[in-house]
């Protein structure tokens, strides 16, 4: 499947495999747990409600009726059998839960030709820990006598998922199996030891012994016991293949691999697949400090590299990684071998390439004597004017880095001031750590500005300036208007559990890409930004209005609604009620217009297929009728968002618009 070879293999064998989980509830009706929350010794398992969802983000898919399992350290979730019973959200308490994963799917074919139904997802002792986990289980379209099952367990002293996958042939005649997972990755970014990061869309295929995904403060390593891991890349998602086998008539075959939940020092990983694995482990010690000053350097990346025994001059690969603690001391255990160890710094400083190699002995410790270094902070002073007035301007600085160069990254999307590559300054002056290098940069604040562009050096031990004007290009007058604000609804702050930038960084945002009024739009909750914006001095540009989002999951349809202006803070425990219990679209309408009188109510996201208010009450764009449900009475809003993202149920398009609004 992965290899020439056994992609030929791959091919030849019978078309039984798991289905992507939109195949699942048109073969099967689905039992759902019968029991709601077992908690056992720190670990406990229970069915996810609408109003406590587990995880967040992005990637989160967590729905009311899946089923969570967690040890007050790691979170996962399985979505229930009609949503296919898989694994859908992995997160770490101390990121309140925060998601990276797509989702897994156990493949015993490495293809999808097949579909596999999954008739149920419970709650379940484990056999050998007898602590809650949770069992999916269900059968081959195709071939009902074969059956899979799949188990998710905690190991809570390792910080590891175990996922046990059971197949058991009882027809007549036997099965050619390549036995693995297809990965859907939510994490940018996919290590494998000896080859380094795997970059998508790459069509890469690596062998290894483990692998890891990575992105911010969280690493998912996945190991087995023994043998190789073949791993095929397409642009989101890998085939995973662990071994294969003939499954006689008759015979049952079962297969466990395990996911290493951690920060983000991948050593753990490398670690543990070490360990499982009975290699001979010794350590490696040491510590970086600041040339110059010798003042010890925390939070620093130190990547380890292990180069062939058998070949003296062949070059090194990267094995692993950890981070400098607050005394900028590391210490690492590997494998018996020799290893090279440099300094990969945060954004802002420098470090030599290559540093001698070391022999790591089982059982012994090993410390690099003469500590490894990186330079003092290296700075960028800016300042950003208005080219008319003089007037110093917040505004967004991004960093296009040279090719050959290192890419500039400042942190998380939802980090603040920087985020990637970009840095939003509240007051257009001050100073940016930034490595050396040659970086295009671009220097803006919103449609209404001219964009400031420079080619900048950045030099050790000088002053690295820049300075930049911004001319305002578009005006009131100029297109007809004697006045008018740049506004932004519905945004989001931590507040909402799919959101992680702070009240702080949101306002900085918007004065920096010229948005001069907030409407917020936390599910649940009216957060006021109020004094976010005065505690950051910005009460000039930015103004904030209250807004609550509503997510209404109907019995047949669903709904994405922002109410502005309310008050802040959270509504009555009724009124939440009376919104979530609402039997129909104009039920629900009402209820919202009962409690926010001459507040404005605007339909969010209306063509999206699995939240959108139009689109899953039966809409089409190509339609001139509305569909029965959406009654006057359920149409009743005041806005509509129309600037959404192309979906399989269409674009809600300027025809369309003006059909519904003038209905």
């Amino acid at each position: 499947m992965m290899t020439s070879s056994a992609a030929t293999r791959s091919r030849s064998l019978s078309m039984f495999s798991l289905a992507a989980a939109i195949l699942l509830a048109l073969t099967c009706a689905p039992r759902g747990p019968a029991t709601k929350r077992v908690e056992r010794d720190g670990v406990a398992a229970w069915v996810v409600a609408a109003d406590a969802i587990p995880t967040q983000g992005p990637l989160a898919r967590a729905q009311a009726g899946d089923i969570a399992l967690s040890d007050n350290d790691i979170i996962i979730v399985v979505s229930q059998a009609s949503a296919g019973g898989r694994l859908i959200d992995v997160g770490r308490a101390a990121d309140e839960g925060y998601d990276y994963l797509g989702g897994l799917v156990p493949i015993y074919d490495g293809r999808f030709e097949g579909a596999y139904t999954i008739e149920s997802v419970d709650i379940a002792d484990s056999p050998d820990t007898h602590l809650p986990s949770i069992v999916a289980r269900g059968a081959d379209i195709e071939e009902p006598r074969l059956t899979v099952s799949t188990r998710y367990e905690i190991l809570a002293t390792s910080h590891t998922v175990l996922v046990t996958t059971r197949i058991v042939n009882e027809t007549t005649r036997p099965l050619a199996c390549t036995v693995g997972d297809r990965i859907m990755w939510g994490a940018d970014n996919v290590f494998v030891p000896g080859h380094g990061n795997i970059w998508r869309p790459s069509n890469a295929v690596t062998t290894s012994t483990w692998l890891c995904s990575w992105q911010d403060s969280f690493t998912l390593g996945i190991t087995t016991g023994g043998g190789i891991i073949e791993a095929e890349y397409s642009r989101n998602e890998t085939d995973l293949a662990y071994r294969t086998a003939e499954l006689k008539p008759g015979s049952d075959l079962t297969y466990q691999r395990y996911f290493v939940v951690g920060d983000r020092q991948m050593s753990s990983v490398c670690e543990f697949a070490s360990r499982l694995r009975g290699a001979a482990l010794g350590w490696l010690e040491g510590e970086v400090r600041e040339t110059g000053t010798n003042n010890p350097v925390a939070d620093c990346r130190v990547e380890v590299l292990e180069g062939p025994a058998t070949q003296i001059r062949a070059v090194p690969y990267q094995l692993t990684w950890l981070y400098t603690d607050e005394t900028g001391r590391f210490r690492i255990a590997l494998p018996v071998g020799r290893y090279f160890a440099w300094t990969r710094p945060a954004i802002g400083r420098d470090a030599p390439v290559m540093g001698i190699s070391y022999d790591v002995s089982a059982g012994s410790m090993t410390t690099i004597k003469k500590p490894l270094q990186v330079s003092p902070m290296i700075m960028l002073n800016y300042e950003v004017r208005d080219k008319e007035t003089g007037e110093l301007l917040p505004s967004k600085i991004v960093f296009e880095s040279y090719p050959g160069l290192r890419q500039v990254d400042f942190g998380p999307d939802w980090h603040g001031p920087g985020a990637r590559n970009a840095f939003l300054s509240a007051t257009g002056q001050g100073s940016i750590n930034i490595s050396l290098g040659r970086y295009r940069v671009y220097v803006s604040r919103g449609p209404e500005y001219s964009i400031y562009q420079e080619d900048i050096d950045i030099r050790p031990a000088s002053q690295n300036q820049m300075r930049a004007t911004l001319e305002r290009v578009i005006r009131p007058e100029m297109i007809g208007f004697k006045e008018y604000t740049s506004m932004d609804l519905g945004v989001r702050t931590w507040a909402s559990p799919d959101c992680r930038v702070s009240p702080r960084d949101r306002v900085t945002a918007a004065a920096a890409e010229g948005v001069e009024c907030l409407v917020t739009g936390d599910v649940g909750v009216a957060t006021d930004l109020t004094s976010a914006i005065e505690q950051c001095n910005l009460s000039k540009w930015v103004s904030a209005i209250c807004g609550r989002r509503i997510q209404w999951f109907g019995a047949a349809a669903r709904g994405e609604f922002l109410v502005f202006p309310t008050r802040p803070g959270q509504p009555k425990p009724s009124q939440m009620r009376r919104e979530s219990n609402a039997r129909s679209p104009s039920d629900l309408i009402r209820s919202i217009r009962a409690a926010n009188r001459g507040s404005l109510v605007s339909a969010c996201w209306p063509m999206d297929e699995v939240r959108g208010y139009l689109a899953t009450h039966g809409f089409k764009t190509d339609s001139g009728e509305l569909p029965p449900a959406l009654t006057p009475a359920a149409m009743a809003f005041d806005l509509l968002e129309v600037l959404t993202w192309r979906t399989a149920a269409g674009p809600l398009n300027h025809q369309a618009y003006t059909r519904l609004v003038r209905d």
